[in-house]
């Protein structure tokens, strides 16, 4: 499989599976290279877990008041509707920041 992905970035198939094998030599250089192709993460964007906790507790607070903020101005059935609305949006504009350029060119020609 990481064979696949070496070849995928332009590498030959030979060359590919010759930089697997020496790879798999070492196990933990291994999982290294997996999670760097399989995950698009390192050891080095990982590096300090209370700013990646921070984050993540900061985004999901802000993903879980968004749909709250119609509540505040409107009531019943309306308020609902209004906050599928908003969420949705919300939803995509998330999608939409993460997804590459091209990606989001390709959504608004639609």
């Amino acid at each position: 499989m990481l064979s696949l992905y070496y070849q995928m970035k332009g590498l030959p198939e030979v060359d590919a599976l010759h930089m697997v094998n020496h790879i798999a030599s070492d196990p933990e250089q291994l999982l290294r290279a997996l999670t760097t192709e399989r995950l698009g993460s390192s050891e080095e964007s990982l590096s300090n877990p209370l700013v990646s906790a921070s984050s993540g507790a900061l985004s999901t607070a802000v993903g879980a008041a968004i749909p709250i903020i119609p509540f505040f101005f409107l009531h019943g059935l309306e308020a609902v509707i209004a906050a599928a609305i908003i969420s949705l949006a919300a939803h995509f504009a998330v999608g939409a920041a993460r997804a590459s350029s091209r990606a989001v060119v390709v959504v608004f020609r639609i």
